[in-house]
């Protein structure tokens, strides 16, 4: 499925959508919110609309392909799932779009300066900055979220991972709340080393002062994000930097986009800023190590509505759905 190439995007400043399609509609605010010049109204607050963001790659396609029955099973029909995959393994990916599921090419989203090398390299794709520097997988997946706003018409996105599986019904209002959309923020996290040089990135990229840690984490699972202010980010580092946003971030090696954006919500629009609530309330059980995986239903607690088993630990796909199910089987059993 075609995609709206980085440059073309819809305008934030279109009249409000009427009847928008394979979008979930949010709760209406309580009451209406404040337009400024730093916290532009969305295109109505009781039309707001939520999808779910994919990137994916064929190596993760049986955990896709286990996400996708969940999200099915789990999830309004109303909501349509986008899964972002590179136009050589799209083949492999077709069978998944439905009524409520696109699978979209990347090359339609990230255009130039990014572009995709036509053959192989040693069994892998090679995405090159301008024709010269080769890009991490790591850091496609995080320019693909960040082109969100080109890839579906709506105004609140949820990043859903290959490697995480619904287990419960998903209602919208977990992510939204009197029209404030969720922000994972989780205080006290200033630890780990990569941690510490992604803020600083973060910092570099925002034209803040160099810091090591702003006060929490913003990475998780289940992200949710604003198309308004994904746009206002992306042209904040633009105007720091007089170079194209996605050029600017391409270039940086440590690099995390769920702090980029949680540190920019948080240092730059400030508290005064009402379209996020920040939350440190889990909606997925989330799986980091082999003994997490093992312990998955004896660690759940009724707020999870989605279990997570990384990729990374290569468990066999037969033992990763018996995992799952075990967890969905206790979910509605025991509601903990």
């Amino acid at each position: 499925m075609r995609a709206t190439p980085i440059g073309r995007g819809p305008d934030l400043n279109a009249a409000p959508l009427e009847g928008l399609a394979g979008v979930e509609r949010l709760p209406s605010p309580s009451r209406p919110a404040q337009a400024n010049a730093t916290n532009p109204l969305p295109r109505s607050l009781d039309q707001m609309a939520l999808a779910f963001i994919t990137p994916a790659f064929s190596k993760h396609l049986p955990l896709l392909e286990m996400s996708a029955e969940a999200v099915d099973r789990y999830c309004p029909h109303r909501i349509t799932q986008y899964i972002i995959v590179s136009g050589r393994e799209y083949h492999l990916f077709r069978h998944l779009d439905s009524s409520n599921r696109k699978v979209i090419i990347v090359e339609d989203i990230l255009t130039y300066p990014v572009m995709c090398l036509p053959v192989l390299i040693r069994g892998r794709e090679i995405w090159l900055l301008d024709w010269r520097r080769p890009l991490r997988g790591w850091i496609m997946q995080q320019l693909i979220k960040m082109c969100a706003p080109e890839i579906a018409d709506a105004d609140v996105f949820l990043f859903l991972d290959t490697d995480i599986f619904f287990i419960r019904r998903f209602d919208v209002k977990c992510v939204a709340h009197n029209g404030r959309v969720r922000l994972w923020t989780e205080p006290g996290q200033a630890k780990l080393e990569t941690h510490m040089r992604w803020h600083r990135t973060a910092s570099k990229l925002l034209g803040l002062p160099a810091c090591d840690y702003h006060g929490a984490n913003f990475i998780g699972n289940l992200i949710t994000w604003r198309r308004d202010i994904i746009l206002e980010m992306r042209s904040h580092v633009s105007s720091l930097s007089g170079d194209h946003w996605l050029r600017t971030i391409a270039r940086e090696y440590h690099m995390s986009e769920y702090i980029l954006y949680g540190v920019f919500v948080q240092e730059l629009l400030g508290g005064g800023d009402l379209r996020h609530l920040p939350t440190n309330h889990e909606l997925c059980c989330d799986s980091w190590n082999i003994t997490d995986a093992q312990l998955l239903t004896e660690r759940l607690r009724p707020s999870h509505i989605a279990v997570n088993i990384q990729s990374n630990l290569h468990l066999p796909i037969p033992q990763v759905r018996a995992l799952v199910d075990a967890a969905a089987i206790r979910a509605a059993e025991t509601n903990c």
